[in-house]
């Protein structure tokens, strides 16, 4: 995967030293402070990166079945922009040999990915077009104990997705509006 992160565009950022702050210009001009603790992580995800075993089924569930939009991408992996980071798809042999483990491995990995929507009827709707992708439904919608209303579906490689409607408060970047065509 090394060979691809230097071709990969990226935001320009400018940073300006201020003593124990930085000041950081995103590429949508967002003004961005941190604190200098030396070298920190930044609080946000860039790209969610899933191994899986078949990257043209995989691409077909992303880019077709649910809409998501293809970067132009090296043949050996595929990048999708979401709002605010990627998503990447690459083979789970090679994306295990890039982090140095051991590609063996099934059952529950620990985590989920979460789409969150603005109702009910929004999360039901998702949920109907990811099975229709060839997505499997792991938990139908229903109420949760924190009042909000959720269901789990799992993509081609098994892992899941919570498609979810928090009536409390957004939660993730603001949904920008569908282009003229879309």
């Amino acid at each position: 995967m090394e060979q691809f992160k230097q071709a990969l565009p990226g935001p320009q950022c400018e940073e300006q030293e201020l003593g124990v702050m930085t000041r950081n210009w995103d590429s949508n001009g967002r003004d961005v402070l941190y604190f200098n603790q030396g070298v920190s992580m930044k609080p946000r995800i860039s790209m969610i990166t899933l191994g899986v075993m078949d990257l043209e089924a995989s691409i077909q569930f992303y880019k077709d079945g649910l809409g998501f939009p293809k970067m132009d991408s090296p043949p050996e992996v595929a990048f999708f922009t979401l709002n605010g980071s990627w998503l990447g798809l690459y083979g789970r042999e090679a994306l295990a040999a890039d982090a140095e483990v051991p590609a063996e491995g099934s059952g529950f990995s620990g985590f989920a990915l979460a789409h969150n929507v603005s109702s009910e009827v929004e999360v039901d709707q998702l949920l109907q077009q990811a099975l229709s992708a060839g997505a499997t439904l792991a938990r139908p919608a229903q109420k949760t104990s924190w009042g909000g209303y959720s269901g789990y579906f799992k993509d081609p490689d098994g892992y899941l997705w919570e498609v979810a409607h928090n009536p409390f408060f957004w939660i993730g970047p603001i949904d920008e509006p569908a282009k003229q065509g879309d």
